[in-house]
């Protein structure tokens, strides 16, 4: 087993601030309206093409795989990455056929690319042919769910001779799709999926956070964690940038991140709102650094982050068009789904590595959303408005949801029983469940007189005389003995009680730490005086980081 805790033990120590790496993007601008444009005629241009990457790892990252002239086919899904544009430059994601050689004149490829000026961005779809025809075409927004495609479609005899080749773009969030046939003579050497810079030499590669590719199929096979036939590539840009690919996950799926992968996945990983300048971004932070995610999120809210059996994760957004998306290393896509404003996802998953997220929707019911079917769920529960639930995988099987009913009360519904119990919860405070060991659950809420309540599902809920700073939430963990609740005090001090009782650092205020149990005890993750995550860990004490949190009415989301 990697030792996780040796691996955070080592950032404490070696870092006073545990920001190695991190990268800066601007503020989101005001949000475009989302339309359905009839897809635009195609522009067909003499331009370069984007610059395929060399197995130098010069101007490419991402999978490929051999063909020895029989590639013929790339596909792959993501959701377009918000782009910071702080700095000129170019960014395109792509699948492609022979784009391992640097400047191949065989090169094809298809995909969306974000262009860089003055701080400025344009979103757009594009394909490039043998001979360095470039076509652009389309508009796209920050979190369309994209699907690129190239296959042959007539004469398709392995060799280097004409055949007809469809190229598909499609935007599925807008519901645009674009075809084009084209006779072309690919050499049929490589297949891929990659992130590359994204116009001719020379172009520095733009701050784009980091891409999930789904569904992906090269020369007609998915790739596999367990085969050597795809081969991960790294991107050094001799112009300015780097970027790489993750591991392959159990179903084939990869990410690819600007900078390192270490910056924003792992088995110990943390997930907050930017602050200022990167407000309204997703912003994951690991013992190896930190980097912003390439998702927005809605203002006050937060976003939820779960480590997977198999050694994945996953998150959990509402971003700034308050729609429900899943990004990670098993699934990743916007779902569409829209949620209340004001209330945040809650994201769990089982031993079995099946994930469920609960919300309330805009008609003020509390929702599930299941990532492996796609399917939604009204429960019909009417909740407090503007309000988040919290949803744990239960060990004996199945999950669990806390939540505020519209009365105000504390209601519970899953695998362990449905009801409303007699308990009212502090208005603009939401509460916090977790699994005992072996059945059941446990939870912590702030009571409507201010104070602290823990309790579980085989006892009522008992209040712990601990008073609360108005707004904020307690966060509870299972240990190794027992349960463990973080809370802001009203005092403003983070505190924690159960096994272990304390007192430590002082918190911004109006903001609800996040606690995870780990081998030593437990770690609390929460926004410091300084508005930056910050972490008490029971054996480090108090340790900051240079990661800006977005002001008063966020969380973070600790995992790992």
């Amino acid at each position: 087993m990697r030792p996780v805790r040796r691996l955070f033990a080592t950032a404490l120590v070696a870092s006073g601030t545990l920001l190695a790496g991190s990268t800066a993007a601007a503020a989101v601008p005001a949000h475009p309206v989302r339309h359905h444009p009839v897809a635009t005629a195609a522009a067909r241009t003499a331009s370069p093409t984007v610059r395929p990457h060399g197995v130098s790892s010069s101007a490419g990252a991402g999978f490929q795989v051999a063909g020895a002239g029989t590639a013929r086919q790339a596909h792959a899904s993501w959701v377009q990455p918000w782009v910071d544009c702080s700095t000129n430059g170019s960014v395109a994601f792509w699948v492609g056929l022979d784009g391992m050689s640097s400047n191949d004149p065989n090169t094809v490829q298809i995909g969306t690319q974000v262009d860089c000026s003055n701080g400025n961005a344009r979103y757009y779809g594009f394909y490039t042919l043998p001979g360095g025809t470039k076509v652009t075409f389309g508009s796209v927004i920050p979190e369309d769910n994209m699907e690129a495609s190239i296959v042959p479609v007539a004469n398709a005899a392995p060799g280097p001779v004409l055949m007809n080749y469809q190229l598909v773009l499609g935007d599925l969030t807008q519901s645009w799709r674009q075809q084009y046939v084209e006779n072309i003579s690919p050499a049929g050497q490589s297949a891929e999926a990659m992130v590359s810079a994204g116009t001719g030499a020379g172009t520095p590669l733009a701050r784009f956070g980091y891409n999930a590719f789904t569904a992906v199929t090269l020369n007609n096979a998915p790739l596999s964690a367990g085969s050597p036939a795809g081969t991960a590539v790294t991107l050094n840009d001799p112009a300015g940038g780097t970027a790489q690919p993750t591991a392959l996950s159990p179903n084939g799926n990869f990410g690819v991140s600007y900078g390192s992968t270490a910056d924003v996945t792992g088995r110990v990983m943390t997930a907050v709102q930017g602050g200022i300048p990167r407000n309204q971004l997703v912003n994951n932070w690991t013992p190896g650094g930190s980097g912003y995610l390439g998702q927005t999120i809605l203002r006050n809210t937060s976003p939820s982050l779960v480590i997977l059996p198999d050694g994945g994760w996953e998150e959990a957004i509402m971003t700034a068009y308050k729609t429900l998306v899943i990004i990670g290393s098993d699934y990743t896509t916007n779902t569409g789904v829209p949620l209340a404003g004001g209330s945040s996802p809650s994201l769990a998953v089982a031993a079995d590595g099946t994930l469920e997220v609960a919300f309330e929707g805009p008609n003020g019911h509390l929702m599930i959303y299941t990532p492996s079917s796609g399917g939604t769920t009204d429960l019909g529960l009417p909740m407090v408005g503007s309000s988040t639930p919290s949803i744990a995988a239960l060990n004996s099987g199945g999950f669990e949801i806390a939540y505020v009913a519209n009365t105000g009360q504390l209601a519970f519904t899953g695998a362990a029983g449905s009801y409303v119990s007699g308990n009212y919860v502090r208005g603009g405070t939401n509460p916090s469940l977790a699994p005992e060991v072996v059945s059941g659950y446990v939870y912590a809420f702030q009571g409507t007189d201010g104070y602290l309540y823990q309790g579980s599902s085989s006892l009522g809920a008992l209040n712990q005389q601990i008073p609360l700073a108005g707004g904020t939430s307690p966060s509870i963990a299972w240990l190794s003995g027992g349960a463990e609740t973080a809370f802001e005090q009203s005092n403003g001090q983070i505190g924690w009680s159960g096994i272990y009782s304390g007192s430590g650092p002082a918190s911004v205020g109006s903001s609800s730490p996040s606690i995870t149990a780990d081998p030593d005890g437990f770690r609390i993750a929460y926004q410091s005086t300084g508005f930056q995550l910050a972490f008490y860990d029971r054996i480090y004490g108090t340790v900051g980081t240079s990661l800006g949190m977005a002001g008063t009415g966020t969380s973070a989301s600790a995992a790992g």
